[in-house]
C-alpha cells in the first residue's frame, strides 16, 4: 500500500481529473487511474488535503457530484 504523499504523487501525475463536489465543509476531487478511482478531500476553511481515498467500484462512485453552497 502507498504512503499518503506516494498516493497523491501518482494523483498529480497519473490521474485524470473527472469532477469534484463542494460543500460548506469539505471539498473533494475526484480522479480516475487506470481501472480505479481516487478522491483527494480538502478541509474547504483550510483549503488543506485531509484524507485520500481509493477505490474500484461501490458507493463512493455512485454518489453525485454537485455543488451543494
Amino acid at each position: 500500500m502507498l504512503s499518503d504523499d506516494e498516493q497523491l504523487s501518482a494523483v498529480w501525475d497519473k490521474g485524470i481529473f473527472l469532477e469534484n463536489h463542494i460543500s460548506k465543509t469539505e471539498k473533494i476531487n475526484c480522479y480516475a487511474i487506470d481501472m480505479f478511482f481516487v478522491e483527494v478531500v480538502y478541509d474547504a476553511k483550510e483549503d488543506k488535503i485531509t484524507k485520500v481515498r481509493s477505490f474500484k467500484e461501490g458507493h463512493l462512485i455512485s454518489t453525485p457530484y454537485r455543488n451543494t453552497n
